[in-house]
Parts: C-alpha cells; sequence; structure tokens
C-alpha cells in the first residue's frame, strides 16, 4: 500500500461523521414576529463596543435579535418572559474562533459548550454549507459558521480537496465555484505561484469575495498585502524578516526553509508592521497550535488534561510527543520564543488581529483552545478587553458581518452569562453559566450534560453506524468481511468489504472506509474482469474535506474516465495502464483482493513482481504506478486460522505483510508506519 493508504489507515478510528453527533434538544427557531422574549435582568453587560461594563442592566432578547439593552429601573420585561437573574454575573458577547477546522458534527456543540457562538472555518465543502444553513435555521445546535471554499493551492498541494491552480488563466473556475457554492471568501495556501496569486487577487475584488490564508512563498508577506484580508499562522514572516546577509533568504526548499529562524533580524520587524497596519490586513497569530512544538514533557501534560475526553482516542494517539535531539528541541524553543515576540510587536504596534486556533491540529481542542489563545495574548501584552475584543468584535468586522460581535439593539443574540468580569480576568470568560446562540439559552444545567453528549461521541462505535449498506453486484456473494484496524495498540477504525460472483465467474469487490480526522467516508467498487486485473473501477467521497468521485474504466493499455475532485472540479481521466497491471483503489484492504489468485500457487521461498496502479481521490485523481515484490514466507497460525503470510515490498513506500486464509481472502494487512504498526485484523 502507497504512503497515503498508510496515512489514511492511521486516520480511520470508530467515529463517524454519520454516528458522531451527540442528540440535542431541537433548536428550530420560533419566528420573529410573536417570538417568546428572554430577559437578562441585573446584570453587569461587557458589550465590547469600547472598555466599560454597564452596571444592573436588563437585556431582553426575542427571537435570535437582541430588542432592548438599559438599566433594570428602565426596561420593563414582558409578561411571559423567560427571566434569568442576572445579579452577580456578567453579560458578554460570544466568543469567535476565527480559525476553525469543522470535521465532527459534534464539535459543533463542543464550541458552544465553551462560549464559541460564531466560527470562521477555514477548509470548507458541501457538508459544511449544509451544516451552516441547518444552524441558520435553527435545526442543527452550533455556532454560526462563515466558511472559506476548499483550500486554493499550487502544484503539489498540502492537502486533499484543495483546488490545485496551476496557471492564471484557471483562476476564474476558481471563482465560478466560490460563487456558485455560496461560500464566503477564499483560503489559499502557501504553493500559489506568484502569477496565480495576482491574478487571483484581481479577481477576488471583483467578485467580493475576501483572501484569507496562508501567505504564498513565492509571494512573499510584503506583496502579499495588497491582496489578503488576513494572514494566518504568522506564516511569511520569519521569510520577511530574513538578514540581509542570510544563505537562504527567498529560498524555497524544505532544508532552506527550516534554517531560516538562525537568520532572523527583528530590527526590519517594526517597519513591516507598519505596513500591515497601513494596509490594514488582519493577522490571526493561532499562537495555541504552536505548543505542539513544546518539550515532550509539556506535551505530554497537556495531553492529560480533562479536556482531552472529547478528542477520539485515535486521535489523541497521534498527538503523543516524539523524542527529539537536544539541538531539534532547542530550535523547537526558539521558534517558540520567536513566535511569541512576534505576537507582542504585533501589539505594540498597533497591527490588527484575531484570535484562532487552528482544530484538528495537535492539543488544539475546539472551543477549550479559543481560552488558552486568549491567554496567550494577554501574556503578550494584550489587556484583557483587547484580546476579548480579537474575539469578538474584531472577528465580526474581519468577516463583514455588521450584526455581530458587541451587545447592543439589533445585534445577533449570541452571548455568554459568565460568573466573573472578563475584564479583570479574561479567564472568567471560561467560567460560563449559561450560553445563547442565536437567541437558543442553554443554561448551567444544558452545558454539562451538553458536554456528556459530546464525550459519548467520542467512544469507540460501530464504524459504519448510519453508513449506506454495502452493494453486492454479483448473483451470489463469496465473501465479506469487517477489518479492525490499529496503531499502537489503539483501535483506528475499520474497514468493510463484500466480494459477489457474477454468472460469468468475475468478481465484483465493494468496500468502505471512514478516516475521522477529516471526517471522509470513501467507497469504492471494483469489477476484477474476465482477467482479474480490475476492468472497472469507482471511487467516491464525501466529508469534511470535500466530495468527489471518479470512474475508471479498462481501455486496451489504457485507464480512461470521468470524475469530480473533492474539491468540485470536474476532471478527465487518461493514463497509462499496462496488459497484466492491476487497477485497485488506494487505501483499502480490498484493493489486494485482486493478488490472491496469484499468490496461490507460490510455495514457501517463491516470489513473484506484480505491476499495480493504485487509485486516489484527492485533489487530482492519482494512478500511482509501482512495482510489488512479493515473497511467500511462510505459514501461521492467526487466531484459530491458518494462514500464508506474503512480505509485500513496493519500489516506492512501505513495505507490507498480508496474510491469506486457506481460501485466499485476507485475514491481515500490517504496514510499519510512523515507529510502529498499522494492523489491518479481519474481525467479522
Amino acid at each position: 500500500m502507497s504512503e497515503i493508504a498508510v496515512r489514511r489507515a492511521l486516520a480511520c478510528c470508530a467515529l463517524g461523521l454519520f454516528a458522531c453527533a451527540p442528540a440535542a434538544p431541537s433548536v428550530r427557531a420560533a419566528a420573529k414576529e410573536g417570538a417568546p422574549v428572554t430577559a437578562f435582568v441585573g446584570v453587569a453587560v461587557v458589550p465590547l463596543d469600547r472598555e466599560r461594563v454597564l452596571e444592573a442592566q436588563t437585556v431582553l432578547v426575542r427571537g435570535d435579535r437582541i430588542v432592548a439593552v438599559g438599566p433594570r429601573a428602565s426596561v420593563a420585561v414582558p409578561a411571559g418572559a423567560r427571566v434569568i437573574d442576572g445579579r452577580g454575573r456578567w453579560l458578554m458577547p460570544g466568543l469567535v474562533d476565527a480559525h476553525a477546522h469543522l470535521v465532527r458534527e459534534a464539535d459543533l456543540q463542543l464550541y458552544l459548550a465553551r462560549g464559541v457562538t460564531a466560527v470562521r472555518n477555514m477548509f470548507g465543502a458541501p457538508i459544511h454549507l449544509a451544516w451552516r444553513a441547518r444552524i441558520a435555521a435553527g435545526e442543527l445546535l452550533g455556532p454560526t459558521i462563515y466558511t472559506a471554499g476548499p483550500i486554493v493551492d499550487g502544484e503539489s498541494p498540502a492537502h486533499d480537496g484543495s483546488l490545485v491552480v496551476r496557471t492564471p488563466e484557471e483562476v476564474d473556475g476558481v471563482i465560478a465555484l466560490h460563487r456558485r457554492a455560496g461560500y464566503d471568501f477564499i483560503k489559499i495556501y502557501s504553493g500559489l505561484s506568484r502569477p496565480v496569486y495576482e491574478r487571483l487577487v484581481i479577481a477576488a475584488r471583483a467578485a467580493d469575495l475576501p483572501i484569507a490564508g496562508h501567505v504564498p512563498r513565492a509571494v512573499g508577506l510584503e506583496r502579499a498585502l495588497d491582496g489578503m484580508r488576513s494572514i494566518e499562522h504568522l506564516t511569511g514572516f520569519v521569510d520577511a524578516l530574513q538578514a540581509d546577509d542570510s544563505p537562504v533568504a527567498g529560498k524555497l526548499d524544505r532544508a532552506s526553509r527550516q534554517r531560516q529562524i538562525d537568520f532572523v533580524d527583528e530590527r526590519k520587524l517594526a517597519p513591516l508592521i507598519a505596513k500591515l497596519r497601513e494596509r490594514g490586513v488582519w493577522n490571526c497569530p493561532t499562537r495555541v497550535v504552536k505548543n505542539q512544538w513544546g518539550a515532550a514533557a509539556d506535551v505530554r501534560a497537556r495531553l492529560a488534561r480533562p479536556e482531552m475526553r472529547f478528542v477520539p482516542a485515535c486521535t489523541r494517539a497521534t498527538w503523543e510527543p516524539e523524542e527529539r535531539s537536544p539541538a531539534a528541541e532547542e530550535r523547537a524553543a526558539r521558534a517558540l520564543a520567536l513566535d511569541d515576540r512576534l505576537l507582542r510587536a504585533l501589539h505594540d504596534g498597533g497591527a490588527r488581529v484575531v484570535a484562532g486556533t487552528d482544530p484538528v491540529n495537535p492539543l488544539v481542542v475546539p472551543g477549550y483552545s479559543l481560552h488558552e489563545e486568549l491567554a496567550a495574548m494577554v501574556r503578550a501584552g494584550f489587556t484583557p478587553f483587547e484580546a476579548l475584543r480579537a474575539a469578538t468584535r474584531d472577528a465580526a468586522e474581519l468577516m463583514r458581518v455588521a450584526d455581530a460581535g458587541t451587545i447592543a439593539v439589533g445585534q445577533r443574540a449570541d452571548l455568554l452569562l459568565v460568573d466573573g468580569d472578563p475584564l479583570a480576568d479574561v479567564a472568567n470568560a471560561a467560567r460560563l453559566s449559561g450560553v445563547m446562540a442565536r437567541g437558543r439559552w442553554l443554561d448551567g444545567g444544558e452545558i454539562p450534560a451538553l458536554l456528556e453528549r459530546v464525550a459519548a461521541a467520542m467512544a469507540p462505535k460501530d464504524y459504519f453506524a448510519g453508513a449506506p449498506p454495502l452493494v453486492d453486484g454479483g448473483s451470489r456473494r463469496d465473501f465479506a468481511a469487517t477489518y479492525e484496524i490499529s496503531w499502537k495498540g489503539v483501535r483506528f477504525g475499520g474497514e468493510r468489504l463484500a466480494v459477489a460472483r457474477a454468472a460469468s465467474g468475475a468478481l465484483t469487490i465493494d468496500a468502505q472506509t471512514f478516516d475521522p480526522h477529516i471526517g471522509r467516508l470513501t467507497t469504492a467498487r471494483l469489477e476484477a474482469g474476465a482477467a482479474g486485473d480490475g476492468e472497472r473501477l469507482v471511487i467516491a467521497s464525501d466529508g469534511a474535506d470535500g466530495r468527489g468521485r471518479v470512474e475508471l474504466v479498462r481501455d486496451g493499455t489504457r485507464a480512461r474516465g470521468r470524475g469530480t475532485l473533492l474539491a468540485g472540479v470536474e476532471v478527465a481521466v487518461d493514463e497509462p495502464l499496462p496488459d497484466g497491471a492491476l487497477l485497485a483503489p488506494d487505501g483499502f484492504v480490498a484493493g489486494r483482493i485482486l493478488l490472491a489468485p496469484r499468490l496461490a500457487a507460490l510455495a514457501v521461498g517463491q516470489t513473484l513482481d506484480v505491476r499495480v496502479r493504485d487509485v486516489a481521490l484527492g485533489s487530482a485523481v492519482e494512478l500511482r504506478a509501482h512495482a510489488l515484490h512479493v515473497a511467500r514466507t511462510g505459514d501461521v497460525t492467526l487466531g484459530a486460522a491458518a494462514a500464508r503470510r506474503y512480505e509485500l515490498k513496493p519500489d516506492a513506500g512501505p513495505p507490507s505483510v498480508l496474510y491469506l486464509d486457506a481460501a485466499g481472502w485476507p485475514l491481515e494487512l500490517e504496514i510499519e508506519a510512523y515507529g510502529a504498526t498499522v494492523r489491518f485484523k479481519r474481525v467479522e
């Protein structure tokens, strides 16, 4: 199996997009006319329009809007209103995580339980548009979503599902896709070329689509200021701060970029920040995501925190720190210290800053991490008011939202009732007595219950509960199995498959896998054909990194077909497929079933070379060509079953070991990866 197959195997766990959402009360919003009123009475209001507290106020909410704010003595509470005693408490706007990645539906509720009532989603897909609509309609409990479309990247994109843009002429298609789908802004990444970036800036302005994301390496920070609305993670800063005599300045290779921290000239920082301020470019530093660079002991301490129960065990396993050399530890510590100085310099220089966290990365737990980010901002010199403003009013301005971010008549009713003055200590924003999201009130009793439902959603469940049933295309089913996937002793998910035999004798293989880290269900149908090499292959994926489908047919010595990439772009495929080469889906045990007839005749000690085209659907349809050297090494017993053992060594990628039962069906598959063994084990 290829390297991407290993990554997907590690990603699979028992949590599924269709099985992970905790049950929640109906949140369908009442019509504004005649909607019931909620009254916060006697509360200290922290409106965050400026640094002030309004004592002994009454705030009225009807439907999803604030309809009155004033002294308790002057605001009448309508008969029949729900009254919330605010005495001794503070009412502030709901928080915004300005750099979120939405994967699991359960995480939407986790955000709310920690006071995050809106998110800026930085990698969009059709599922996020559906969640956005359902939340706005009151059908789904969660924060208001503002979402980018698929990441826009250059050649060799960093993430599956990206829109790959190689030439300026392809930019119009990017704009059309975003407008047709209804995404709120464009997220760009590091690999864009300068000509593509410059054309994208012009086209995005014409379409009124803001650009946010990573500073493309080929563009550089100063040039990027002319087109980006926000810069994420302080990307581009280290490159822009290279000393005049830096031997790695402007170099794009990985080794040079790793050395750039050794040649930073911080005297260049003040004029750079002045340009950021003058151009009005926002910065979302996501300081909290860099905690993964910390010393191994610090990382382990964070992994022991109570909120880690809201992270699936398989994900936590991948967050365990690796031992690093003293030199690597020292370099990581310097990088963290530099980030802290950059954050302080942004504040001192008057740059525009919002708070975001970058969840799905190690140690970043949705909702909880935003409070860590606020604390980091205060340590860097922000006052509590400035930090909270960055996560409320300023975030709304960044997203061009006029009716959120403060407490005032007409504003959306996203509110936090807290048990301490947040302007005195930013940590008080986490002392929640209740959360209101779009007028839906969660009181102090509902929040713990909601957290318990989220925790329950993280527990291992039936991998495929709610998934479509397997469909076999033959006249009889020859084989069906489910495989459990584990790594370092932790369950990472599974694959299920069914094999049917047509009247002609040809096999049809149907299979499903699920990747919880990106919320992707992938299905494959492989028709083996008369020669058993793979005549037709259909792969479809749907999840948090996009929705796509491709169908390939063997046509002589070519694989031809059409499909839609995860980013929503249509594509035609015409690739070499030599006679005898196996056509199989990448990342599936099912793909190795085609090997069985060829391996049946091998005696112990004999070898065989097989040509393989493993097909992956991501930012492109990839047919990965490799030669597979197979050796039968002996017979073993797995549990109560006798098994034939084969070592599989591709010319590229990790080796693996395949165990077949007496009938030739896979029992286990083992792959060495990331310092341990990924094991696919047949369990039923």
